[in-house]
């Protein structure tokens, strides 16, 4: 038997509704791998989710980032020196607390972010283009009900 067919088996999912989550959850991490490369060649995927956390929810420090991500420290300080090191993340003096550092892209890291969303919107509009608009509406609103139902809810309840 399959993983994937065990999985659904022990969710009582349709065996349909495993197998399609794990090809979506398969696609968007080569996404996030190609995003990666995209934004600087040979970057690890989290590196890349630590620039881009710190364009979407920064400036920060690196404790913030690591909460976050649901990384470890030591990950996102492994990280923050790889994007350091290229020049895209910079610290910058708390204003709170002299003795702490917040940090925040350089404009390289905002144009490299920028040209890699704008190929994953081309991307995505790729994909969906022979869509029609209800079926995109309907698309998202799906999602947007898995992503906001309770996620330790029990089936019986």
């Amino acid at each position: 038997m399959r993983i994937v067919d065990e999985f659904a088996k022990q969710l009582g999912l349709p065996e349909s509704v495993a197998t399609e989550l794990g090809v979506l959850l398969m696609q968007i991490r080569t996404l996030r791998i190609e995003e990666a490369a995209a934004f600087h060649a040979g970057l690890q995927p989290g590196a890349f989710a630590v620039a881009r956390w710190i364009r979407t929810d920064g400036p920060a420090s690196a404790g913030a980032v690591a909460a976050g991500l649901l990384m470890d420290k030591s990950s996102v300080s492994r990280h923050l020196r790889v994007l350091r090191e290229a020049g895209y993340v910079q610290d910058e003096p708390d204003p709170e607390d002299r003795r702490s550092t917040i940090l925040t892209l350089t404009p390289l890291a905002e144009e490299r972010l920028a040209e890699v969303r704008k190929g994953t919107r081309e991307r995505l509009q790729n994909r969906l283009h022979a869509w029609d608009t209800a079926e995109v509406e309907q698309l998202a609103g799906l999602l947007h009900r898995f992503n906001v139902s309770p996620r330790d809810k029990p089936a019986d309840a």
